[in-house]
């Protein structure tokens, strides 16, 4: 048969599967200063989704970047990618079909910790989210 399989980066399918849940977000709220205090439940899946691939995918570089540590929390990640990724936290996202600039790690040079837990500040939508340390 002619049908040729290619593998795609691992979490490349589940990275458009999100966008496409933004994007069709973005049908109902305009992402605009006015609108970043909008909340739903739909937003909260959203970003709780997204957060859960960033805990996974970091996890997996911060192995790459540095095997001799195995961190187990997102304070364990920022400690190996704010020291083997110049500048990690001023690393800036653009977002030109929206209008927006992000510095999503910005915070990191300000994350709160108090007893187990830690406190992210998601600058898109000004939400505060309290994840468990593993």
């Amino acid at each position: 048969m002619g049908i040729l399989e290619i593998s795609s980066p691992k979490y490349w399918n589940y990275f458009l599967a999100l966008e496409m849940d933004l994007v069709n977000l973005s049908r109902y709220i305009e992402f605009t200063e006015d609108n970043f205090d909008t909340y739903s439940v739909e937003i909260a899946k959203l970003i709780l989704s997204a957060a859960s691939e960033v805990d996974v995918i970091s996890k997996q570089l911060c192995e790459i970047l540095d095997d001799n540590k195995k961190p187990k929390s997102i304070g364990g990640y920022k400690e190996i990618l704010v020291a083997k990724i110049k500048n990690f936290a001023e690393t800036k996202i653009v977002i030109d079909r929206y209008g927006l600039e992000l510095k999503p790690w910005i915070n990191w040079k300000k994350t709160i910790q108090i007893g187990g837990r830690i406190i992210i500040k998601l600058n898109i939508i000004d939400t505060i989210i309290l994840k468990e340390r593993i």
